[in-house]
């Protein structure tokens, strides 16, 4: 074997390593861009996921917000009827404490009428026995 022919072998063998070091690199680079497409889309299809749960979530906060907004209308509503109810009770209370009080001075009223009453009652008995007394003591005296 001459130096020529180790030559031409070397560099047969070169080409050939060359070769196939080039499909090498060249499925490396489609094996690469394989799994950077599926790797994507795995990501893609989690951050889809993501982006859907987090448009449901602030959709769910919205219908949130409104009945919270909605509960304390109502809420309101509910103080402001008890207030007044409450108020309409106190006014009750008072109505009554008053009727008391008239009832109390009219029952002062009526013993005082009755008590003058009695009294004119006995003053005039008196006098109508005094009177009936100097009748009696005084014969001449005509009525």
């Amino acid at each position: 074997m001459s130096l020529r022919d180790c030559l031409a072998e070397h560099q047969a063998a070169k080409a050939t390593l060359r070769d196939k070091l080039d499909r090498v690199r060249i499925e490396g680079e489609q094996h690469a861009t394989k799994f950077s497409e599926v790797a994507l889309n795995v990501l893609n299809a989690d951050v889809a996921n993501v982006w859907r749960n987090q448009h449901k979530i602030e959709s769910k906060l919205k219908e949130i917000q409104s009945e919270a907004k909605k509960f304390t209308k109502q809420t309101t509503t509910w103080v402001n009827t008890y207030q007044a109810f409450n108020n309409v009770l106190k006014e009750v209370g008072d109505v009554e404490n008053w009727l008391a009080t008239i009832e109390l001075d009219m029952q002062v009223v009526s013993d005082s009428l009755i008590a003058v009453s009695e009294a004119n009652r006995l003053q005039q008995e008196k006098e109508a026995r005094e009177a009936a007394d100097d009748g009696v003591r005084h014969p001449m005296v005509v009525s």
